[in-house]
């Protein structure tokens, strides 16, 4: 990495001090990161992201680097007897598509450079689309239901 943190994270930490949610979101959806997941004993291809209660708001951990995220993986993996800690590497679309407005993101934790993001700022709404196809199902739903009043009423 030739680019310094500082450099690396001005747009970020400029978006959040505006309090800029479509800024901060698109930084991360133009990234790579890796997640620390706890594995699931009873499922192996079950998942939670770490998760970590700051003084505010609950936060997922991400790291951009995988040889911090490994690190911190080891650290942590001690305090959580017993538990399997793995990493996995996301996009940043799959970062920010399960948020709600309730979980937050810390990046970079325990490092130098770790910034704390505001759940306000990486929840992405629920578009109104998906209101639109239920509308368009009972558009739909109402003219089948006519075509089977009109043969119906043929048959009499």
């Amino acid at each position: 990495m030739s680019q310094s943190s500082g450099d690396m994270f001005s747009e970020l930490t400029a978006a959040i001090s505006q309090e800029d949610a479509g800024a901060v979101q698109s930084w991360f959806l133009n990234r790579d990161f890796f997640l620390l997941v706890l594995a699931s004993e009873e499922d192996e291809e079950a998942y939670s992201a770490l998760i970590v209660e700051g003084e505010d708001f609950p936060a997922v951990v991400v790291f951009l680097d995988e040889e911090r995220a490994n690190a911190f993986s080891k650290t942590i993996a001690e305090q959580l007897d017993g538990e399997v800690v793995e990493l996995l590497a996301v996009d940043g679309a799959t970062l920010l598509d399960p948020l709600n407005f309730e979980i937050g993101i810390v990046l970079n934790p325990e490092e130098e450079d770790m910034i704390l993001v505001h759940p306000d700022l990486v929840g992405l709404e629920v578009e109104d689309g998906d209101e639109d196809d239920e509308d368009y199902e009972d558009e739909d739903d109402e003219d089948f239901d006519d075509e089977d009043d009109s043969k119906d009423e043929e048959k009499k």
